[in-house]
C-alpha cells in the first residue's frame, strides 16, 4: 500500500476568536485523506480533567514545532470523553494494529 492508500484522522481547530471557548470533541470520523505528511514536529502533553458533574476528559495539549518563532507554548487542545476516546483508540488500532503484551504496536502496512 502507498501513501495515496493511507487515510489519515484529521482534527480542525477553530481560533477562540471563532466561539467563545474550544469544545469537548464531540466525535471522530475517518475520512480520505486530503494532505501528506507534515514538514514539522512537536511535542504534546496529555492529563486528565474532571468535569463539574465528575466525569472524566482525556485532554491533549499541543505546542508548536520548534522552527515556531515565539518560544514553546500551547498551540492546540483537544478534550475528549470517554466515548470519543474510544473512537481514537479503534483508529489507532485500525491504522497500526493492536498493541503486544509490552504495549508495542505492530507496524501495520
Amino acid at each position: 500500500m502507498d501513501e495515496a492508500d493511507v487515510d489519515m484522522i484529521t482534527i480542525v481547530f477553530l481560533p477562540p476568536s471563532i466561539g467563545p471557548s474550544l469544545a469537548i470533541l464531540r466525535s471522530l470520523v475517518r475520512v480520505p485523506a486530503t494532505g501528506g505528511v507534515h514538514p514539522t514536529e512537536s511535542d504534546a502533553v496529555w492529563s486528565i480533567v474532571t468535569t463539574g458533574s465528575g466525569n472524566r476528559l482525556l485532554q491533549v495539549s499541543t505546542f508548536g514545532s520548534d522552527v515556531r518563532l515565539s518560544g514553546p507554548k500551547v498551540s492546540q487542545t483537544i478534550q475528549l470523553d470517554a466515548s470519543t476516546a474510544a473512537q481514537l483508540l479503534s483508529a489507532i488500532v485500525e491504522t497500526f494494529g493492536a498493541p503486544n503484551s509490552k504495549g508495542q504496536f505492530g507496524a501495520l502496512k
